[in-house]
């Protein structure tokens, strides 16, 4: 276990969930795939054009098994964010406390 692990103070998952990034300097949306999650943030593959620092808007399509139980269909997390660490790889995003879930099939039957 590596310094950074020990450290972590909520769970990460190895999760490909589809994503959108909007930037709010930009005015810019950007579709990517999470490689991992948790409560506090999540890395998103292959995305490269935004800077650390930059503050951020992400929508995250949660679907499985207990969501589709619970809402009756998948479910989109929106929440913000902050870049944290940019590479060749993708971006990190550290998530701020407030979020909204919203389930998809009451957002298709308004």
């Amino acid at each position: 276990m590596n310094r950074s692990e020990k450290r972590r103070k909520f769970e990460r998952f190895d999760r490909s969930m589809p994503a959108v990034i909007m930037s709010e300097k930009m005015d810019r949306e950007v579709k990517a795939v999470t490689k991992d999650i948790s409560a506090a943030g999540a890395f998103f593959q292959d995305v490269s054009i935004f800077e650390k620092g930059m503050k951020v808007k992400v929508e995250l399509l949660i679907g499985n098994e207990t969501v589709n139980k619970l809402t009756g269909s998948c479910s989109e997390l929106k929440i913000r964010g902050k870049i944290i660490r940019c590479s060749s790889g993708g971006v990190a995003i550290r998530f701020y406390d407030s979020y909204a879930v919203t389930s998809l099939s009451r957002q298709l039957k308004h």
